[in-house]
This record gives C-alpha cells, sequence and structure tokens, in this order.
C-alpha cells in the first residue's frame, strides 16, 4: 500500500518547494519502508513516493529513473514482470522491481 503525489505546473513556473516535506511524511502510514522524491531539471514536476517493500527490498526504491533518464513511479504489482524482464533481457534493468519492467 504505497503512496504517491506529484505536482506538475505549466511552462514558465517552478514547482512550489513549501509543503513537499510535509506531504511525504503525510503518507508514511501508507508505506513505511522509505520514502523518494525526484524533480525535474527544468522544475516544472516534482514527484514524491512512500514505500511499503514487498518486491525488491534492497533495489526497488522509486522513484526510478533508467539510463535514458526517464523516471517512473508506480504502485500496484504487475504480475508477469518476470517473464517481461526476460523477454526483454535482464541486462536492460537496474533493479530487480516489478515496476522498472514498463520502462
Amino acid at each position: 500500500m504505497c503512496s504517491i503525489f506529484g505536482i506538475f505546473v505549466p511552462d514558465g513556473h517552478a514547482t512550489p518547494s513549501a509543503h513537499r516535506g510535509a506531504a511525504i511524511t503525510s503518507m508514511h502510514h501508507r508505506g513505511p519502508d522509505g520514502t523518494g522524491q525526484w524533480e525535474s531539471p527544468d522544475h516544472r514536476y516534482f514527484t514524491g513516493f512512500s514505500r511499503l517493500a514487498i518486491i525488491d527490498l534492497e533495489t526497488g526504491d522509486q522513484p526510478i529513473q533508467d539510463k535514458r533518464g526517464t523516471v517512473i513511479v508506480a504502485n500496484g504489482e504487475i504480475y508477469n514482470y518476470i517473464e517481461l524482464r526476460k523477454s526483454l533481457g535482464e541486462k536492460n534493468f537496474l533493479t530487480k522491481s516489478d515496476s522498472e519492467s514498463p520502462l
């Protein structure tokens, strides 16, 4: 039972930073095993994540950023992620998380 939040603002603006920490803290009860956050280089998008670790306890923290710079936050389980990873090639993944499979 994880939690995700995000802020996206129009071009020419930056995401407000005043309440980010409070937002992540308020989600702690939904994902007590860790938190993460990411902000885009242009400061237009910010996302926070609170994690309940079930799959990939060591490297499954989110947000996940791949080698190309794509960022993902996901909640839920991709049931066929093992088969997807095999068909796409294990070398293409940085974690063992089911959330990284769709990247």
